[in-house]
């Protein structure tokens, strides 16, 4: 995970220490407490990320997951003719490599398997997730994943890109609280 890049420099590895660290901190701006990152445009969803967290998993017991979520990357990875790396089937390679490493961890095979559904899930696949009792933790996760990857894959805080799917994540974590 270490050597293989992800892109922009960043190792997967890298990755997923950056989304584990992203939401420690995340937990820590839910509660009002001292951040050591910055968090712009969040505070328009923060009553909705307080109630998700009142039914998310705490930091320390989610950052194995959260550092090798992406750990079948290495054996998916396709670099297209404009050199831009693809990870085709990743989620899928990824929740059976963690199963094969820790066959009793169910909860860490599961958060693995449905770790991309925020980003993308459509339809049926998006009921399914939202039923999960996991969904508050993937959503932090998630969110914890978008800031992490702003500035090096979105362009930035500002950018078209980013909040597309800062408003895709505000959609999504209403709904699972609907639920």
């Amino acid at each position: 995970m270490q050597e293989c890049e992800q892109g922009h420099g960043v190792s997967v590895f890298q990755h997923g220490v950056d989304v584990a660290y992203r939401y420690a901190d995340l937990a820590r701006y839910i509660a009002g407490a001292k951040c050591n990152l910055q968090w712009p445009r969040l505070e328009q969803a923060l009553p909705m990320l307080q109630a998700l967290a009142e039914h998310a998993m705490q930091p320390a017991d989610v950052s194995r997951y959260q550092i090798y979520h992406d750990c079948g990357k290495p054996f998916c990875r396709v670099v297209d003719e404009d050199g831009r790396a693809h990870f085709p089937d990743h989620a899928n390679i990824s929740a059976a490599v963690w199963q094969s490493l820790y066959p009793t961890d169910t909860t860490g095979h599961t958060l693995i398997k449905y770790d991309l559904h925020p980003h993308t899930a459509k339809g049926v696949e998006l009921d399914e997730f939202c039923a999960l009792e996991l969904a508050p933790t993937l959503m932090l996760t998630a969110w914890a994943a978008l800031y992490a990857n702003a500035e090096l894959l979105f362009g930035g805080f500002e950018s078209d890109s980013f909040k597309m799917k800062f408003k895709r994540l505000l959609r999504l974590s209403k709904r699972i609280l609907n639920r």
